[in-house]
């Protein structure tokens, strides 16, 4: 993926006005804040849309430090974060739809049941996060370094995650339907009960990874490494 979600220009195009500039600084701010950063938008164009006003559609967040930021139930569609620092970010609920994450590096982000269908994550660099029940059908995390993080439960349909790197990953009862795995390092990966039916797992690196009582019908095990694996009950 390399454009953003589609969303009427005039949500992108707000943040550059001098009023908007003046919200953009007010938001990066308060942004440990979760009560302070939301009253800074209030009256600010579209804001009335969103009825928590956690307006943040179209965000130019380019390259910010967003340690400890308090975004849970924020409204990020089409929000641009690529190469911003994300240690200890909450985005618990919060909709990325659309979002560019590219680059984006960080610990311990949580962004549990967010829903992020259609962002980009390609070349991220994300360690401990939690991703529990989250939702990035048709997602892009090419390359992504995504190590020793809880996708349990998640929803990954279509979702590329080609040559990424995600060893020592929970994906356990995760969903990813048609999902591209290529080359990625699933080492020593919790994907007991995924369904992972129609999934792409060519060159992949399956080595010690736990795919007891998964659903693999379909999927493309060509030139797959799964030494030391595990797949009693798996469904093939």
């Amino acid at each position: 993926m390399t454009s953003l979600e589609s969303i009427p220009d005039r949500l992108r195009e707000r943040w550059s006005s001098p009023e908007g500039r003046l919200r953009r600084f007010a938001v990066l701010h308060h942004m440990r804040d979760p009560e302070a950063w939301p009253e800074a938008l209030v009256g600010f164009e579209s804001c009335d849309e969103i009825k928590s006003g956690r307006d943040l559609r179209g965000f130019p967040f380019e390259q910010a430090d967003l340690r400890g930021a308090e975004f849970d139930g924020a409204r990020l569609e089409g929000a641009n974060l690529e190469g911003c620092v994300i240690d200890d970010i909450r985005l618990q609920e919060a909709c990325l739809a659309g979002a560019l994450l590219r680059g984006v590096r960080g610990c311990r982000a949580f962004l549990v049941m967010a829903r992020a269908d259609r962002s980009s994550w390609d070349g991220c660099i994300l360690e401990e996060a939690d991703l529990t029940a989250a939702s990035l059908c048709d997602a892009s995390l090419r390359g992504a370094r995504v190590e020793r993080s809880r996708f349990g439960n998640a929803f990954l349909d279509r979702a590329d995650l080609a040559g990424a790197f995600l060893s020592g990953t929970d994906l356990m009862s995760s969903t990813a339907l048609a999902a591209r795995f290529e080359n990625a390092d699933l080492q020593g990966t919790n994907l007991q009960h995924a369904v992972l039916r129609e999934a792409g797992f060519t060159g992949a690196n399956l080595r010690g990874a736990d795919l007891r009582s998964a659903d693999l019908r379909g999927a493309r095990l060509v030139e797959t490494q799964w030494d030391q694996a595990r797949w009693e009950g798996a469904l093939r």
